[in-house]
């Protein structure tokens, strides 16, 4: 009897060697008592045995499902950003409603009480989504309940309705209805946001009537206790943006824009005498403007072809110490690009490289469609040659891209500038930016090609658009027949012609057959 009790204590001891004795003893009693004790492992020492607690997957999955059932299948926590793990629930509302993403903002937002807070974040991210409906039905549940709107919700209300699309002037006066039965104080944001609306809706005596009582400080009457505010740089932006509307908007109707961008009459200095009053006011009251304010500007004097004010401007700006971005950029080279001031446009590339702005594609495209201006002196053939070497070089050098436009404009200017044996380089360059030719594509090539009368280029050129089944538009044939014409060739004119008539008869008989 000794000796059977000595072998089962003994057993374990003998069945596995190198393994701590209190590991084994510990085993032999706990399965005569049937009792599975835990103990915390230890980071050094010797290696204890845990006995974890059984886990159950189908019970985890149910779970799972239940809690998806009650939030809407909506996304966990654990998908939300790191950074905002551990930020309060104000904090992630604002964060997602100021992104516009409306699932996650209501995710939080039902954690939380009903409050004034609350619902205005809630219109804040609809209005950034473009979800007008829902945006008012949270503005309607914020009426309901027993706090009052605030005027920043009304200002959320009002920007979300400009957003969306439709009968949205309906919509907008309705809310401005309401804080004028409700004699709700407006502040200087309100008056922003109906002077954009006036402006949306092509309303702008209103606005202009409007902004010149906020900037004189005097009382707008639009509510029956309205408050007085000081003007802000937007509202000098929107009362310069209103001004120039309506002169856009008189210039097109009495057809006074002329195309010559160098003649500037005196019925156009008249009808731009309202923006200029702008200008000049706010000189006179020292109101420093900033960048969007000067962009506004620069690009309604585009608009009206005052290429003129344009320079005049950017060199206040210079003086006020406003830095451009490459929008203004942008606006200013398109300027030279037509006004042909080539030079104007090799100090403004410079200027961007010293002030080491990061450029996108459109300045890029920008720049080098003022090398596709016709030259007329050397000087400014060195000058085009070295900024379109530049612009690429600057592409090269900061990753840009190209697209197709931009090679329809080097093809163009490598014509005006005779460098023809760099055609093959961009066209390499064409293929390995996977850019297939267009119709604008083949007509640079056309022209460039036109002005060295290589007519078997074109011709093999004419043959690739036949091939792709491209309609030709006005400006290819006008330069086919000018290639024909300059290299006398009257034969390959007269199948030319031919073929536009076959392809012109086909077009009538397939529409006539379409309508029938």
């Amino acid at each position: 009897m000794n000796k059977k009790v000595v072998f089962q204590c003994c057993t374990p001891f003998v069945l596995a060697p190198r393994r701590s004795p209190f590991a084994y003893l510990l085993r032999y009693f706990s399965t005569q008592t049937n009792k599975r004790p835990t103990i915390q492992p230890q980071r050094k020492g010797p290696s204890y045995i845990v006995h974890k607690k059984p886990s159950f997957p189908t019970q985890q999955k149910d779970e799972r499902k239940a809690i998806s059932k009650v939030e809407g299948e909506r996304k966990p926590d654990r998908d939300m950003p790191h950074f905002l793990r551990k930020k309060t629930l104000k904090e992630k509302l604002e964060y997602f409603s100021q992104r516009g993403d409306v699932e996650r903002a209501e995710m939080v937002a039902e954690k939380m009480p009903r409050s004034i807070f609350k619902y205005e974040n809630l219109i804040v991210a609809c209005g950034r989504a473009k979800r007008i409906k829902q945006a008012i039905k949270y503005f309607n549940e914020l009426k309901k309940s027993r706090e009052l709107p605030s005027i920043f919700a009304y200002n959320k209300i009002l920007s979300a309705i400009l957003n969306g699309e439709g009968n949205i002037e309906e919509k907008f006066m309705h809310v401005i209805d309401e804080m004028e039965r409700k004699k709700v104080l407006m502040n200087i944001e309100t008056f922003n946001v109906f002077m954009k609306g006036m402006i949306q809706f092509a309303r702008f005596d209103e606005a202009i009537e409007i902004a010149t009582h906020v900037v004189k400080g005097e009382d707008t009457n639009l509510t029956g206790s309205a408050e007085v505010c000081k003007p802000d740089i937007a509202t000098w932006s929107l009362l310069l943006t209103a001004h120039g509307k309506k002169v856009l908007r008189e210039m097109k109707d009495t057809g006074s824009v002329t195309p010559d961008l160098q003649v500037v009459t005196n019925e156009m200095r008249d009808a731009f005498k309202g923006v200029l009053d702008v200008w000049e006011e706010m000189k006179k009251l020292r109101i420093q403007p900033d960048t969007h304010f000067c962009n506004t500007f620069l690009n309604i004097c585009r608009s009206a072809n005052q290429p003129s004010i344009i320079f005049e401007v950017y060199g206040d700006m210079r003086k006020a110490n406003v830095r451009p971005d490459l929008f203004t950029y942008d606006l200013l080279v398109s300027t030279c690009y037509k006004t042909g001031r080539v030079s104007y446009a090799f100090d403004l590339f410079e200027e961007v490289i010293k002030k080491d702005l990061k450029f996108d594609l459109r300045l890029c495209n920008s720049f080098l469609r003022v090398a596709n201006t016709n030259v007329k002196t050397p000087n400014q053939l060195d000058e085009v040659d070295k900024i379109r070497k530049n612009v690429l070089e600057v592409m090269r050098v900061q990753q840009i891209k190209p697209d197709g436009a931009t090679f329809d404009i080097l093809f163009s200017s490598l014509g005006r500038t005779k460098n023809l044996e760099e055609i093959p380089k961009y066209w390499k360059m064409m293929e390995e930016n996977r850019i297939n030719p267009t119709l604008h594509t083949y007509t640079a090539l056309i022209g460039a090609y036109t002005e060295f009368n290589m007519i078997d280029e074109i011709q093999n050129i004419y043959n690739k658009i036949k091939e792709s089944g491209a309609q030709l538009s006005a400006i290819t044939v006008n330069k086919l027949i000018r290639a024909y014409k300059s290299a006398n060739r009257f034969d390959l004119l007269e199948s030319f012609l031919q073929d536009i008539r076959n392809q012109s008869s086909r077009y009538t008989n397939s529409h006539y057959e379409d309508k029938k």
